[in-house]
């Protein structure tokens, strides 16, 4: 018990308190391709495992598609700030892959101050200001899939659920996401606790491939919404 307690003090003094759950998230994420390369393993020797991942196939599918209308509100509010919704997501491109490679929002809030300001103009001040804040609380990709994810299983695997489960994953969806925003590992771990609560066999495994399937559209999502953000205000301000 006193070696735990000295390891967590060591690990708080090092990362800090606020930064403690990501760095968790970032060891978990280390360990993440022996554990994808173990569930494939579990897969191929299961009865029933071509089922489990035509299911998952069909969920990531679908949830991709459904961003779809999420992108098109992000063009319409911009285009409702003057901004030219075409020439805004040519610029954008660039930034979401260099993201993609980061993996994180957080930890990319210095080179998306410095793209943006560069690319698109912004104010520096602005976003030297507001950026690192909306790493933080821009969660529509951790509410949208978390959520998305576990409405379609519930579908899928006929749960019987109450409007109470359902309010329930809604909270739990909500505190994960300000629990650890924006970070990598964390649709392995929403997704995790949320099938365990709804009682799946296989909460491990398929949680596992929800982060490897839709992980990367997390943190897409996540930076769109940043910077949306950041250009509505920006817009805003040459108006005034």
């Amino acid at each position: 018990m006193q070696l735990f307690e000295a390891l967590f003090n060591e690990i708080v003094s090092q990362v800090g308190h606020d930064d403690l759950f990501s760095a968790i998230l970032r060891i978990v994420m280390a360990v993440f391709p022996v554990a994808v390369f173990l569930l494939f393993l579990e897969v191929l020797m299961s009865d029933d495992g071509f089922l489990r991942f035509v299911a998952l196939l069909f969920e990531t599918v679908v949830v991709f598609i459904c961003t779809i209308p999420l992108l098109i509100t992000y063009a319409l509010r911009l285009r409702a700030h003057g901004v030219r919704v075409w020439e805004f997501a040519r610029k954008l491109w660039p930034l979401v892959k260099e993201n993609l490679l980061i993996g994180s929002v957080i930890d990319a809030v210095p080179y998306n101050t410095r793209y943006c300001a560069k690319v698109f103009g912004f104010s520096r001040e602005r976003l030297e200001k507001e950026l690192p804040v909306l790493a933080q609380v821009s969660l529509d990709g951790n509410g949208f899939i978390l959520m998305l994810l576990s409405t379609i299983f519930i579908f899928i695997a006929n749960c019987r659920v109450s409007w109470l489960n359902i309010a329930v994953i809604a909270l739990i969806v909500l505190f994960l996401s300000f629990g650890a925003p924006n970070q990598p590992g964390s649709i392995l771990i929403g997704m995790l606790i949320i099938l365990t609560y709804l009682n799946s066999s296989a909460a491990i495994s398929m949680a596992l491939c929800f982060e490897l399937f839709c992980g990367g559209l997390q943190n897409i999502l996540n930076v769109i919404s940043s910077v949306v953000t950041v250009a509505e205000g920006e817009s805003r301000g040459k108006a005034a």
